[in-house]
């Protein structure tokens, strides 16, 4: 779909960017040509009014509730007092979102947190015509997957009517937020490999002058998952109920990691001792994910990712495979287990032998914030001199040929179960 629309350098003074994650979009804006210093964390979901409960309420309420079932923003649901009567949806699963009308609905309840924690001159609600946006997406190993997931967002921001969109994947933006650190610890220019350890995925690629496409590896093996796992757990064994994940974050911040030598540490919950040291130890499954779930996959750990990624280049290419493996970089929030860069060498080092003496594993500058700050980095670069490269997108109301701009109602109601 982009190929069929103007892409030209532009310097709009105004843009949204924004890295689209699979649990969490982070977000910074540029405002008369100024990149911000903040950046926000929105989590990537929507809140589902079901018909039942919709019916429950008019029933509880005789009949004085006006609300239609549906998805709704966060601040649209927090204006009616509804955010315990709720459920909380992702809008894509393995980074495929379910719909073009649930990404939409995504990308305005984005904006209007956006709009509520930055102080702009003029709104981005309604006003979508004055933002430009930059969009990080996930990098996919097809050409045909990544075709899709871009026709899904450039028809989401068609939808709202911004003039002008960059899209490009995580790893490109990564690179560019660890360039200068890259430098300053001496690593040969150009040459590295990267591995953005997520809460949805984990994703690689050999950088080679940039991220080469075709030795993008994604799976999706990630922090999660560690959540998913130590709350399953706490519920079974203590029959917990509520333990959100904040404070499970605490925990496996103060001493989470993947080598599985955590100490014995009591915690007080609800009245109760608990002993969160096997809780400690479960980032470990990102390096044995079949003995803490039972599943076997393609890769089935980390490293068997980025091994796969780096072999795709040896079997193309006569690049110096030391040359990539003297920079390992590590990036994302979940690369940030304790143990992680000691853990990925020596398993690099066990399957690379020859080159043993050659791995450095390091972990990038701030790497939960390595794709905005990706973003934030390459926007000024390239308005130092001509601008970036935009799509220049339609008015939705324009006919294009070959283009479908007939787009539903972005409330339509959509069960997103059902779509799986």
């Amino acid at each position: 779909m982009l190929e069929n629309f103007l892409r030209e350098s532009r310097k709009f003074s105004n843009v949204i960017l924004l890295d689209f994650g699979t649990l969490f979009a982070k977000c910074s804006v540029m405002v008369n040509g100024v990149v911000s210093d903040e950046i926000i964390i929105v989590r990537n979901e929507l809140y589902l009014l079901s018909e039942e409960r919709v019916q429950y309420l008019s029933q509880l309420l005789s009949g004085a509730i006006s609300i239609k079932p549906g998805y709704y923003t966060y601040k649209e649901i927090s204006n009616k007092s509804l955010l315990f009567q709720v459920e909380e949806k992702y809008v894509q699963s393995d980074a495929m979102p379910f719909s073009v009308e649930l990404l939409t609905k995504s990308y305005q309840n984005i904006c209007e947190q956006i709009e509520d924690h930055f102080d702009l001159p003029f709104n981005i609600i309604n006003n979508y015509s004055n933002w430009a946006i930059v969009i990080a997406i996930a990098a996919f190993e097809t050409a045909e997957t990544r075709m899709t997931v871009e026709d899904f967002h450039t028809k989401a921001c068609i939808n709202l009517g911004f003039p002008g969109m960059y899209i490009n994947n995580q790893l490109l933006f990564d690179y560019f937020s660890q360039l200068s650190y890259l430098k300053t610890i001496g690593t040969i220019e150009g040459y590295c490999t990267l591995v953005n350890i997520g809460g949805g995925d984990t994703e690689v690629a050999v950088v080679s002058g940039l991220p080469q496409a075709s030795t993008y590896r994604r799976f999706p093996i990630a922090g999660q998952y560690v959540f998913k796992y130590i709350h399953n757990a706490l519920r079974e064994k203590y029959r917990l109920t509520g333990v959100v994940g904040e404070q499970i974050e605490e925990w496996l911040a103060e001493g989470g990691n993947v080598l599985g030598d955590a100490p014995v540490t009591i915690k007080k919950w609800k009245r109760m001792d608990i002993n969160i040291q096997d809780y400690l130890n479960c980032p470990e499954m990102l390096f044995d994910w079949n003995r803490f779930w039972g599943v076997k996959r393609i890769h089935n750990s980390v490293t068997d990712v980025i091994i796969a990624s780096i072999d795709s280049l040896i079997t193309q290419t006569e690049v110096d495979i030391g040359l990539i493996l003297s920079a390992i970089v590590l990036v994302g929030g979940a690369a940030r287990f304790r143990g992680m860069t000691e853990r990925i060498t020596k398993e690099l080092s066990e399957y690379y032998s020859e080159f043993a003496d050659r791995i450095n594993v390091i972990q990038g500058e701030e790497p939960q914030h390595s794709g905005i700050n990706g973003i934030r980095s390459l926007i000024k670069l390239k308005y130092k001199d001509e601008g970036l490269m935009f799509t220049i997108l339609p008015r939705r109301n324009e006919s294009e040929d070959g283009i479908d701009l007939n787009y539903d109602d972005v409330h339509t109601y959509y069960d997103i179960d059902k779509q799986k």
